[in-house]
């Protein structure tokens, strides 16, 4: 849940999540986060995988799904749009995401129904 909060929130930096943390540390106890500081958030993100993102990804999207509202328009066809992202990493902080010699990345392929709010499919690949 924690590997949630910054993209949830958008925070920015490692300051702000441990700020936004140490701010809401009395609603953070039941998820198991005791103590969260700039330290431990930089080493668990350089030590976990990107799968495991997008896993949780693909479990809220399941639970999602039913509950979003869908658009009022109507259309003969069902309209979608397929969006590549390369998303960039500082190498020394996440090596798993190796793109260039000083360079990490990602590429997120998203495909959005747009009948709903939410994406319909994610594929995370290398970004070579």
């Amino acid at each position: 849940m924690v590997n949630l909060y910054p993209r949830i929130t958008g925070k920015k930096s490692l300051r702000e999540i441990e700020t936004g943390l140490k701010m809401q540390q009395k609603s953070w106890y039941h998820l198991g986060v005791v103590n969260a500081v700039r330290s431990t958030i930089s080493y668990a993100n350089s030590k976990r995988p990107y799968r495991i993102v997008e896993k949780s990804f693909y479990y809220l999207l399941k639970r999602c799904k039913d509950i979003t509202p869908r658009h009022k328009f109507r259309l003969g066809n069902p309209l979608a749009i397929l969006d590549v992202t390369v998303i960039e990493f500082c190498l020394s902080m996440f090596p798993w995401a190796k793109f260039r010699k000083r360079k990490g990345a990602l590429k997120l392929h998203t495909l959005l129904d747009l009948r709903g709010t939410i994406p319909g499919f994610l594929v995370v690949t290398d970004a070579r």
